[in-house]
């Protein structure tokens, strides 16, 4: 039986899967970011743009950019924070 603990080749992969879950994190992590500064942009410009005065229409600009950057990050087939 292999001694997992002292086995280069298994230590050696185990240290390459760590090192891929975290550029997959970080990854993610920034491609998050940057959808959520473009939709915050593209909210402000609009929000510019438009001349939105009502609190309420906000609000819903609000709920939809948390809801896009929720969907980017948790799910929805999308490829952020490591997953496809």
């Amino acid at each position: 039986m292999i001694d997992r603990a002292s086995d280069p080749v298994l230590l050696r992969l185990s240290g390459i899967r760590q090192r891929a879950r975290q550029v997959l994190w970080f990854g993610g992590l920034a491609r998050a970011a940057l959808l959520l500064v473009a939709l915050v942009l593209t909210a402000t410009l609009l929000d510019w743009w438009l001349h939105f005065d009502d609190p309420g229409v906000r609000c819903l600009w609000l709920l939809g950019i948390v809801t896009a950057v929720g969907w980017g990050c948790g799910g929805g087939g999308s490829p952020l924070c490591g997953r496809g």
